[in-house]
């Protein structure tokens, strides 16, 4: 696919551009005002670059003889078009090397890759241009600094925008912008005027030297819109400043070689402007957003635990005095606590080692948040200690089912990734309710205190406070349901 791009597309579209640049002379002589070539000869070399040494050495060999090729069918003496050869071939390789140096990939995303690619373009159309002057200047007996200024600024102009849109499009999507109605109707009205101020400027008022007043509307589409959409209207704008000029409006002057080059040159003050503006808008754009996540993700990682994505201690010990006081307030009629600790879970860090020990830890999370509400919080408190709190549910029997629900799941085998099952991990659990003043590290110590006589009492039970706010008086819960056979 690559190999039929570069030997096929390419020399059809490098044609083409030839074509289209030779359509734009100005006078009948030999001074486009428009050299797409200039753009299409980069893109394509730069699309070698990825491919072996011979193969990018026959690339530039098939742009030589396909632009020898087009220029003598467009018109061009064989001189001429031989020299053509050596200035498009030069541009493109002298462009394509310091754009590449250094580099693994050309790219354009923020305002230094343009100031790379401004001077890529500039060093390749000089080299270009001291080669086409020296051929006008000593075959046509040519002014050589006005040649030279005519090939310099049309090849860079047309070079640099055709390069800038490519690789504009070549880089990652970013997310597309909502549109609502406000926003729908404020591109109509900078579309209408842009239309307006673009057909005022380069038609109606001819010869009146208002040109910059273009670049008014133009540095507002830079600084509220994307890089994309700039690249798409610099080429809607080039297209008609080119296409005014060759019907003898825009700028007018008595010499076709100065009119070609008053708007090669606003052609490439546009893109000069309007790409700097905007790149900068897109960088500060992407900081921003980078920044914005780099702020979540610190403030998800002081609140949860870095392993399983849960709660942490501080998040928990919040969320619980937040139900607390609610309870104080009135809104709920009491705060539900279950603390749980897992039986035999160093075995897993001894046995297998630490990393499926936290594959362990890993399951055990995904168990015990499908167990419990939405509204619930399930943490982890450290080690193998997790908690759940259940700020709408008092219910000291509810509490039982979801604790008992909890100690059968957490006992279903665990598959590792090294293919071992592990089935001896069970849970002692801890229950409590509170209704009435609490705070929540007192809390926490009592659902602790019952965890812990669930452990004495045997380990893989329940112990429950059944008379939570009124006094500490614990028992223990046998399994209200089968247990998990164990193999």
């Amino acid at each position: 696919m690559r190999s039929a791009t570069l030997f096929v597309v390419f020399p059809l579209v490098y044609a083409l551009s030839v074509v289209a640049g030779r359509a734009t002379r100005l006078g009948g002589g030999e001074v486009a005002l428009l050299w797409p070539a200039a753009a299409v000869g980069v893109i394509w070399l730069l699309s070698a670059r990825q491919c072996g040494r011979w193969e990018r050495v026959m690339n530039i060999a098939l742009l030589a003889g396909v632009a020898f090729a087009t220029n003598l069918a467009t018109g061009a003496s064989t001189p001429l078009s031989l020299w053509f050869v050596l200035v498009n071939v030069v541009l493109s390789v002298v462009t394509v090397e310091i754009l590449a140096l250094g580099r693994g990939k050309v790219a354009l995303r923020d305002p230094a890759d343009f100031a790379r690619l401004v001077v890529a373009v500039a060093a390749g159309t000089c080299s270009a241009a001291v080669l086409a002057t020296g051929y006008f200047t000593l075959v046509l007996d040519a002014p050589v600094w006005e040649t030279f200024g005519l090939f310099a600024v049309r090849n860079g102009a047309t070079a640099l925008l055709g390069l800038s849109i490519w690789l504009s499009l070549r880089n990652e999507p970013t997310r597309p912008r909502r549109y609502n109605l406000a926003s729908a109707g404020e591109a109509l009205l900078v579309g209408s005027g842009l239309a307006a101020v673009f057909f005022w400027t380069f038609w109606l008022n001819a010869g009146l030297p208002i040109a910059f007043i273009s670049l008014v509307p133009a540095m507002w589409v830079a600084l509220r819109y994307t890089t994309t959409v700039s690249t798409v209207f610099l080429l809607i704008a080039g297209a008609w400043i080119v296409y005014a000029t060759l019907s003898n409006r825009g700028f007018v002057a008595d010499d076709v070689q100065t009119r070609a080059l008053l708007a090669q040159g606003m052609v490439c003050s546009l893109t000069l402007v309007v790409l700097t503006l905007s790149l900068y808008r897109d960088s500060r754009a992407r900081l921003i957003a980078q920044l914005e996540q780099a702020r979540d993700r610190a403030d998800h990682l002081a609140t949860h635990d870095s392993l399983t994505g849960l709660a942490n201690r501080a998040l928990f010990t919040e969320r619980v005095e937040h139900a607390l006081a609610q309870v104080r307030e009135g809104v709920s009629g009491g705060v539900g606590l279950i603390f749980l600790d897992l039986d035999g879970f160093k075995a897993v860090n001894d046995t297998w080692g630490h990393a499926e020990g936290d594959e362990v830890l890993l399951e055990v999370s995904a168990r015990v948040e499908a167990a419990i509400e939405p509204t619930d919080t399930a943490a982890r408190l450290g080690g193998d200690e997790f908690a759940v709190l259940c700020p709408a549910t008092f219910d000291i029997e509810r509490l039982e089912v979801i604790a008992q629900q909890l100690r059968v799941d957490l006992r279903r085998p665990i598959t590792l990734s090294t293919g071992d099952t592990y089935d001896r991990l069970s849970v002692s659990v801890g229950v409590v309710t509170e209704h009435a003043w609490c705070d929540a590290e007192t809390l926490l110590r009592r659902a602790d205190t019952l965890m812990y006589h669930a452990k004495r009492s045997g380990k893989d039970c329940v112990s429950i406070d059944p008379s939570s706010g009124r006094g500490f008086q614990p028992r223990t819960m046998a399994p209200s349901r089968p247990d998990v056979p164990r193999s």
